[in-house]
């Protein structure tokens, strides 16, 4: 059995790979390690000819079978054939010259080794990433529950069959949480981890394409997710059982956010323009635009749905206001047959009105943005 596997994610960078790759296979010829294997994950959408370059170099290629970050990771571990998978970047901007102090922790009992750039030494990243990175870790051990400093490293080694067992969902980078909370729940809450510092060094490309707004709000997916996954999983972690639930539940709880966002759009338009024009026109004022803010927030916040493209954007617009127009004229109905047909008196009429209204709306979206083209998300890698 091939002892290391040394597993590369390359992302349209063919001369980045060209000059890494040789610095990186250099490393590791001074560990004291029996076999070894390369491997680069190429993007699922390939601009240049990574798998050329690969021939070139005689490393083994394999294209993403999954589109965005979490895509490549998960193709990464389920190709990976060494007892332990070193996974890194190809952009240059880890310093490698501490592989072999990571290895030295992994074989001596750590679960998982994390290059560190929060406790690293040198840096040529920008003050305010620096910052971020600092702060989004910080809320990570909050959410996650693990005491690393470092949550944002792509630098990192594994036992290879642990991350095989593991049900990985995450997209986007947020699968560099994921996988620690999953190894912590899935080890009883005892995972090891350590950290060794590392530098941060420029890029050799930069081919990164990440939102920053799509980040944050994935980001605090990943937290709620987590949080509900380690609050379910409190008396014994079931992969088949907790991931699922967790993730409806978190859905829910973006949903109600959303929900009440849009509610409040529209009141507070509606109240600006009562006393401005008619009533009526201000209630169809504040209908439309809390629709659009509803299209957009429900897209991205309470489904992740991130697909710009002008005819599926289209297509889903026209979707989500079709339903919305069902469901208010479904609301029409329903309380009219409940007041004026069947008597019902008090708030009783509304508030069942309104909970009928809310499960259909949450039914439509999820089939309006059930689908998330590949090329949105690969363009997160």
């Amino acid at each position: 059995m091939v002892e290391l596997s040394v597993v590369m994610l390359a992302y349209h960078g063919d001369e980045s790979l060209r000059r890494f790759f040789p610095e990186v296979k250099k490393v590791i010829g001074t560990m004291d390690v029996d076999s070894v294997e390369y491997l680069i994950v190429d993007s699922a959408n390939p601009a240049v000819d990574t798998e050329g370059v690969c021939r070139e170099l005689g490393v083994r290629y394999v294209k993403q079978e999954e589109f965005g970050y979490g895509g490549a990771y998960r193709t990464a571990i389920r190709h990976a054939q060494g007892g332990s998978v070193l996974i890194l970047d190809t952009d240059g901007s880890q310093s490698i010259d501490q592989i072999p102090r990571m290895y030295q922790e992994l074989k001596a009992g750590a679960d998982v080794v994390l290059g560190s750039y929060v406790s690293g030494e040198k840096t040529d990243e920008p003050r305010l990433p620096r910052i971020m990175s600092r702060m989004l870790s910080f809320f990570s051990r909050l959410g996650i529950g693990v005491n690393i400093r470092d949550f944002s490293g792509s630098l990192r080694l594994y036992h290879t069959e642990d991350l095989q067992r593991l049900h990985l969902v995450s997209e986007d980078v947020n699968i560099l949480g994921e996988l620690i909370l999953k190894l912590e729940l899935s080890k009883g809450n005892a995972i090891v981890t350590k950290e060794v510092p590392i530098s941060y060094l420029r890029r050799i490309e930069d081919g990164s394409k990440y939102s920053l707004i799509r980040f944050v709000i994935s980001f605090g997916r990943m937290l709620v997710y987590s949080m509900v996954l380690r609050f379910l999983a409190r008396g014994g972690y079931c992969t088949q059982k907790h991931d699922p639930r967790a993730q409806t539940i978190t859905d829910l709880l973006f949903y109600g956010i959303v929900g009440a966002m849009t509610a409040a759009v529209n009141l507070v338009v509606y109240f600006l323009l009562e006393n401005v024009v008619h009533y009526l026109f201000a209630n169809a004022i504040a209908w439309i635009i809390s629709v659009l803010f509803a299209f957009i927030t429900n897209k991205t916040i309470a489904f992740n749905n991130w697909d710009w493209d002008h005819i599926a954007l289209v297509k889903e617009f026209i979707g989500f206001v079709t339903s919305r127009l069902i469901t208010g004229a479904l609301d029409m109905l329903m309380l009219w047959l409940m007041v004026d047909l069947a008597a019902m008196g008090g708030s009783l009429p509304k508030f069942l009105d309104a909970i009928t209204v809310i499960i259909l709306n949450y039914v439509f979206g999820k089939y309006v943005f059930k689908e998330k083209k590949e090329r949105s998300s690969e363009q997160e890698r």
